[in-house]
């Protein structure tokens, strides 16, 4: 039988807490390309780095042109997954997918 190793059993606070400590040496910062699935079935396909804001996750979506389309900063309690990805695959995820919709006000 398998056992899980300590990383399965991490939280997703805990998990965004990883590499994101907030530091005065630059190498310790995080950011990575991802695959972020969030609760209530959404996927973000973003460039992944800590917010400067409490212990927020600030996610760069993507378009389909491969430009950040907008920024959202996520509570790790509403994240479901994060697969990180290399910025080849994430750029090619972009372009198939693109960022979720979003309605725009009108005022006419």
């Amino acid at each position: 039988m398998k056992t899980k190793t300590k990383e399965q059993h991490m939280s997703a606070e805990e998990l965004a807490g990883v590499g994101c400590r907030m530091s005065t040496d630059e190498s310790d910062t995080f950011e990575e390309y991802a695959e972020v699935e969030l609760m209530g079935h959404t996927v973000l396909i973003a460039r992944v780095t800590k917010a400067p804001i409490g212990d927020l996750i600030r996610c760069d979506v993507l378009n389909s042109e491969c430009r950040i389309e907008q920024t959202k900063l996520i509570s790790p309690k509403a994240v479901y997954a994060i697969s990180l990805l290399t910025k080849e695959t994430a750029l090619l995820l972009a372009k198939q997918f693109g960022p979720p919709p979003v309605a725009r006000l009108s005022h006419n």
